[in-house]
């Protein structure tokens, strides 16, 4: 049963990131994250009236390493 709690996961993880990619972010973050830090910096998601236990998900999700790697990001570097 851990194989497949695992196996989920994971394609969870991969589902993220993909749809993360899909909207110009970077590959190794996930969706999670990257609304996470958009609440952090007073952005579009923090106009949103979210239900308190998302936010506290989105917040915790952050991971201050990734995120450099967007198209965006690429962009600007160029």
């Amino acid at each position: 049963m851990t194989t497949i709690l695992n196996y989920l996961y994971n394609l969870h993880v991969a589902l993220s990131q993909l749809a993360n990619v899909l909207i110009g972010g970077d590959p190794d973050e996930s969706l999670s994250g990257r609304i996470g830090k958009s609440l952090a910096a007073g952005g579009w998601a923090a106009r949103v009236p979210w239900p308190a236990l998302l936010r506290r998900h989105w917040l915790a999700a952050i991971e201050t390493d990734e995120g450099g790697n967007s198209a965006r990001g690429r962009r600007e570097r160029v």
